[in-house]
């Protein structure tokens, strides 16, 4: 249901399908709780609780069963991460579409100035042009 949704919000607002439908995965049943364990972490940090889950129990109804007393670190933590690394992925990807487009830049250049120089050379000189030029 998920792969469907990310499918269909790429489509709609025209971003990379195959990208949209792989980041899906990157939040499964294996590597959920230590993402959700690591964002509960840092919100308690922040608010400065006590981690008042107790016992802790990597289950879906153990999640549903604890969320009235984990809520408020466990999506304080959750923002904070994905502000974080949604920033991230923007600098990273701005800074490698830059350098992408330098070094395609660059690699037209020499094609550039060597054909130039032939069409120069390849024409006449005219009376007042000066041959050593």
């Amino acid at each position: 249901l998920q792969m469907v949704a990310a499918a269909a919000s790429a489509i709609v607002l025209r971003a990379n399908l195959p990208i949209a439908v792989m980041l899906v995965f990157t939040t499964n049943p294996l590597t959920m709780p230590p993402v959700y364990y690591v964002c509960y972490k840092l919100g308690t940090w922040l608010l400065g609780e006590p981690e008042s889950a107790g016992e802790v129990e990597f289950s879906m109804e153990w999640m549903i069963a604890s969320l009235e007393q984990i809520w408020q670190p466990l999506y304080l933590g959750s923002f904070l991460v994905g502000l974080l690394l949604a920033m991230m992925g923007f600098l990273g990807m701005r800074a490698f579409w830059h350098w992408y487009v330098v070094q395609k830049y660059r690699a037209r250049q020499p094609g550039k100035i060597a054909s130039k120089l032939t069409t120069k050379a390849a024409m006449p000189l005219s009376a007042g042009d000066d041959p050593k030029v």
